[in-house]
């Protein structure tokens, strides 16, 4: 896939080398066979969408049968025949982020596979070109068109934006982006594999939109959003984002702005989906112009009637609090907190006995972003990720 900054490139990672990593392992395509479609729209293969163009997408591809759009070899035939097993990295040209602040990512995608055994497992940045990978999410699957994904049904287009993404990625002539692809060939999964197109970094800008307060309240069985602006000028529209990590969102409504205004001005959106977890919602406040900026972060805590083990979550204090349970089957006796780049940023000591059901950890010394947990014992350790909200 050739872009203005240069050519797309694969890589095989390790995995690939052994006997079993497959001589016809899936394969990354550019093409139409898998066309690239905004939003909410279902997938289609090489149907010309003018009298001039497709539009070509970034997908793996089924290749016993050739490029037929995002669909894979499942494979089950090591062996026998060949093996399909595959962990490849599409990964981006250098871009140049120099004199870029506060940036996110945002794409349109469709996934299914099978789990996470058969999946687009990673989401990608390097901050030195290519030598080391940072994971921003393992996107979640999507939907099909007209019903279950069965193999035989379309997968559904959905917009992916990223939070904001760490300083490090700030200002630098280096940066890369990468999706990593992983089958392990046992015969199971079902299509749409992965397909990606608009991938787009995108940096704030600052609207006219004076947001004055963004809260929630919960129902039995709804999450309600409520804010408001003191003013407006030429508003478009607010649209709502849910993320389960606190930094792949998705877009889950969108309400109409105002447009001008120069009194208060309320607004309200129900999230009637039940959260088994911990989630976060932001607000994309949309101009006229399709300029924009985010709100800040509300983390919710699951709703009341869903019972959950909530096996460590930073709450709306900014401490990271984990169950007993968690640390006690963890035989933990430490606890790091380490930052995107592997840097230890604090140690804690972990009591012996533990009287109380979660163990409170301060974090509010933590900028916004992803960190590491990572449980140390005699003779094992556990590690996790967590986010801290603006």
């Amino acid at each position: 896939m050739n872009t203005i900054n240069g050519a797309w490139s694969v890589v095989s990672l390790p995995g690939d080398a052994n006997p079993l990593a497959g001589d016809l392992p899936n394969e990354w395509y550019v093409s139409c066979a898998e066309n690239g479609h905004t939003n909410t729209v279902c997938g289609t293969g090489c149907v010309a969408l003018s009298a001039i163009n497709t539009l070509a997408s970034l997908h793996v591809g089924s290749t016993s049968a050739g490029d037929i759009g995002a669909a894979y070899d499942a494979g089950g035939l090591c062996g026998f025949l060949w093996c399909t097993n595959t962990h490849k990295r599409a990964q981006s040209p250098l871009i140049s982020t120099i004199g870029k602040v506060s940036i996110t990512v945002a794409f349109d995608y469709i996934e299914f596979g099978q789990t996470t055994i058969d999946d687009m497992y990673a989401f990608q940045y390097s901050i030195n070109g290519g030598v080391s990978w940072v994971t921003i999410s393992n996107p979640p699957k999507t939907v099909c068109c007209g019903g279950a994904c069965n193999g035989t049904r379309q997968g559904k287009w959905t917009t992916l934006t990223s939070a904001i993404l760490p300083v490090a990625c700030e200002n630098i002539a280096n940066f890369r982006l990468a999706f990593v692809w992983q089958n392990n060939d046992d015969g199971l999964g079902t299509d749409p594999s992965y397909a990606m197109d608009n991938l787009t970094l995108s940096t704030p800008v600052v609207l006219p939109i004076e947001l004055i307060d963004f809260t929630s309240n919960s129902d039995i069985n709804s999450t309600n959003l409520l804010w408001k602006t003191a003013s407006e000028k030429n508003s478009s529209y607010y649209e709502i984002q849910k993320s389960e990590d606190g930094f792949s969102f998705f877009t889950i409504g969108k309400v109409q702005a105002s447009g001008n205004s120069n009194k208060l001005e309320n607004y309200f959106f129900k999230d009637t989906e039940n959260n088994a977890s911990l989630v976060y919602y932001r607000l994309k406040m949309v101009d006229n112009d399709n300029s924009f900026q985010f709100s800040k972060l509300l983390a919710i805590e699951a709703n009341s009637d869903v019972k959950a083990a909530n096996n460590y979550f930073v709450n709306e204090s900014r401490q990271l609090e984990l169950d007993r349970n968690f640390v006690l089957i963890n035989n933990a006796q430490t606890l790091s907190i380490i930052n995107v780049e592997g840097k230890v940023l604090a140690d804690y000591s972990l009591p012996s006995s533990l009287p109380e059901d979660k163990i409170i950890i301060p974090c509010g010394n933590l900028s916004q972003g992803i960190y590491l947990g990572l449980l140390r014992g005699s003779s094992t350790q556990k590690s996790f990720k967590f986010f801290i909200p603006n």
